[in-house]
């Protein structure tokens, strides 16, 4: 039984990470997925022994997240210079953004 969750939790953590990759043009469902991948891994690493699969889930779903959070800090730091310089309109912007 207990091996049959060793592998359950395997696969699970490498199926999030590879469904965040799938799912990363939607980042509010990309990003959990890799974050719930990540913590898996950890949640993996605690209860049973390492394993591969499981390690390279996480070390998937973690280059998947830092690269996210590298590409928004960024485009923040660009949206920052441009919003010093005056050469932004935000409200323009906004709208002109289309929520599914």
């Amino acid at each position: 039984m207990e091996e049959k969750r060793d592998r359950l939790f395997s696969f699970a953590c490498l199926l999030t990470a590879t469904l965040s990759y799938v799912f990363i043009c939607r980042p509010y469902v990309g990003l959990p997925m890799g974050g719930l991948s990540i913590g898996l891994f950890f949640y993996h690493r605690k209860k049973f022994e390492p394993n591969r699969v499981a390690t390279i889930g996480g070390i998937l779903a973690a280059i998947n997240v830092g690269m996210a959070l590298l590409i928004l800090l960024f485009f923040a730091i660009y949206f920052g210079i441009l919003n010093m310089n005056d050469s932004i309109d935000w409200s323009e912007i906004v709208n002109s953004i289309e929520f599914y």
